[in-house]
């Protein structure tokens, strides 16, 4: 089946105002769904591609997304993350400012986990974090 996805703008919709603080477990708790499906589509996504991304690769789409969503992201590990993030809002009611603060988030996550640009440890704690099972 084919979807041509509309702009991530279009499918923002509602006035949801996020939680202050987004290492709360009420930000955690609103906002599982779209961290998951963004999270494991890119994982699923460093598993086929030939080399995996790179930290400051997945900083740099979450950065871009968040501040300009309808442009396009010149990599295919954004394009994964875009489709995901249309998957996502086609499918629950997120407003920009909850998905703005959701790729910030997003962001900060890499930028904790990086030990250097270069480096593959965001993808590393993905795959621990949603295959193993462990929080490591």
């Amino acid at each position: 089946m084919d979807w041509d996805a509309p702009a991530l703008t279009e499918l923002m919709r509602g006035d949801g105002v996020p939680p202050r603080d987004p290492r709360s477990r009420a930000f955690t708790d609103r906002y599982t769904p779209l961290l998951f499906c963004v999270e494991l589509s890119l994982l699923l996504a460093a598993r086929a591609l030939p080399q995996i991304p790179c930290d400051r690769e997945i900083r740099e789409v979450y950065r871009n997304i968040r501040r300009r969503p309808d442009s396009e992201t010149g990599s295919r590990v954004g394009a994964v993350i875009w489709q995901a993030l249309a998957f996502a809002l086609a499918n629950r009611p997120y407003s920009a400012r909850e998905v703005d603060a959701v790729l910030l988030r997003l962001e900060h996550s890499v930028r904790f986990h990086e030990r250097w640009p270069g480096g593959t440890e965001y993808v590393t704690f993905l795959r621990a974090m949603l295959l193993d099972g462990r929080s490591g």
